[in-house]
């Protein structure tokens, strides 16, 4: 008579387990059947950026759901899926050795074209400036209005705005390869230079990595005998910047649109890093990312800076920029207050060589007058 409530416990439990297992098994059914009539009738649904997948790559789809609703099955009574049949962009094995220009986007940020700012008389010249050498090359050009992204900065310094619009053009042009972001304080001054042949093609990439470099220790990198990958090949690098003498500059780079590149551009816009990160902002968190992560440490290039970001400050001639030069940043003028001085230095060395029609029609007399008195 004892053993009676342990037998009826067991005897319990046994058709529960029994009991449990026909209701995963039927659910499992029921969900693999409904699974089934919708790939069967919205097959169009799972299609790559290019075409509809092939009767194959729809199995593979059912197979891959079949099996994550048979384990799920079995812990919850409500699956709700949400399947993908489209890879990530570009990845990291699939990098283009000689990427198509037309692949190549070249993006500007700014509002100096709205503000009262040092530059803003010369705003509409600069944009023409970019946008006509793209024309020429068959890159994409694109301007974000910085005034737009404030809302994503707010409270923190205002140069974080570049990486969500870096962000948002890698979602806007999924098949471009690279992204060029040039600070607004900048003019291509070599307007037959080709990106791809001067730097993106991985010939002349492994030719321009400046390996086993040492970084220059400044915002982000704490101390000096921090070197550059020793080994590091073109197909490996997602991200191309230079430095100068604070450590890395952020007023122009090279972002690769691949897994790689935009889990770094993600990571880049870290909340913690926008809330404790003063001083270089933008500039300072990716030096830091180099610094403490290996990952980005492995993937970020160096290159010379004269390649990509020929300042017009030191007499060095490995930074100052010199003729052929694809182009000259005035990095630093706001915070020398020099910025027209500067542009109008170098729009009188692009309109001796090539003409004033490079200068927008509304700006060409005022600065035609300022460059003369030179």
């Amino acid at each position: 008579m004892r053993a009676l409530p342990y037998v009826t416990a067991a005897t319990v439990i046994v058709f529960m387990i029994i009991g449990g297992a026909w209701w995963n098994h039927n659910l499992d059914n029921r969900l693999q059947s409904e699974v089934n009539k919708i790939l069967d009738k919205q097959k169009s649904i799972f299609v790559t950026p290019t075409a509809t997948l092939t009767n194959t790559e729809t199995d593979t789809v059912r197979t891959t759901l079949d099996r994550t609703i048979s384990q799920t099955a079995t812990t919850t009574e409500t699956v709700t899926a949400t399947p993908s049949a489209t890879p990530v962009i570009h990845q990291l094995e699939q990098t283009n050795p000689h990427p198509d220009n037309s692949k190549i986007v070249i993006l500007m940020g700014s509002n100096f074209h709205k503000q009262d700012g040092p530059l803003n008389k010369y705003a509409k010249s600069i944009i023409k400036n970019r946008r006509e050498y793209a024309e020429r090359h068959g890159f994409i050009f694109e301007f974000l209005d910085a005034s737009e992204y404030a809302a994503k900065v707010t409270g923190h310094l205002y140069p974080w705005v570049k990486v969500p619009m870096l962000k948002d053009t890698m979602d806007k042009y999924p098949q471009a390869e690279w992204i060029w972001w040039l600070d607004h304080d900048a003019l291509i001054m070599n307007k037959d230079a080709n990106i791809v042949e001067t730097l993106l093609d991985h010939e002349k990439l492994n030719s321009l990595l400046t390996r086993g470099a040492e970084y220059k220790s400044g915002a982000g990198i704490e101390t000096d005998g921090f070197y550059t990958p020793q080994q590091q090949e073109a197909q490996d690098v997602h991200f191309i910047m230079s430095q100068d003498f604070n450590g890395i500059n952020a007023g122009s780079l090279f972002v690769r649109n691949s897994e790689v590149g935009r889990w770094i551009v993600d990571i880049w816009f870290e909340p913690l890093y926008l809330d404790h990160i003063q001083g270089y902002a933008e500039q300072q968190a990716i030096s830091h990312m180099i610094y403490y992560h290996p990952i980005v440490h492995k993937h970020v290039g160096l290159v010379p800076l004269r390649t990509i970001n020929a300042y017009d400050f030191y007499d060095d001639p490995t930074w100052s920029w010199q003729e052929n030069d694809i182009c000259i940043h005035f990095a630093g003028c706001n915070f020398f207050h020099n910025c027209p001085e500067k542009f109008e230095k170098y729009a009188k060395i692009l309109t001796d060589k090539q003409g004033d029609d490079w200068l927008d029609v509304e700006e060409k007399e005022f600065i035609k007058q300022r460059i003369s008195a030179q």
